[in-house]
């Protein structure tokens, strides 16, 4: 069997496909309804303060994240728009 990869483009739009993403206003929303948010930046990315390109690692890890919830059950799982810098 061969497995082709489409590249990162190709599996954002897949791990997004169907989703609705939030921007900040409507996760902070969820967040006080009670939705949990999750940082998936890793403790060095926290720390560090630098400017990030419009399409960091944390925005894709996000939503690789989400979907990876959503496969497992959690089907209201979605991710942030723009990531943590937005």
């Amino acid at each position: 069997m061969s497995v082709t990869v489409g590249g990162v483009d190709e599996v954002l739009t897949r791990a997004r496909a169907g989703v609705r993403r939030l921007d900040p206003y409507e996760a902070w929303a969820a967040v006080t309804d009670g939705a949990l948010l999750v940082d998936t930046r890793t403790d060095r990315q926290r720390a560090r303060r630098a400017e990030r390109p419009a399409r960091s690692s944390s925005t894709v890890r996000c939503s690789l994240a989400a979907a990876s919830l959503r496969e497992v059950g959690l089907h209201r799982a979605t991710d942030l728009a723009g990531g943590v810098e937005a």
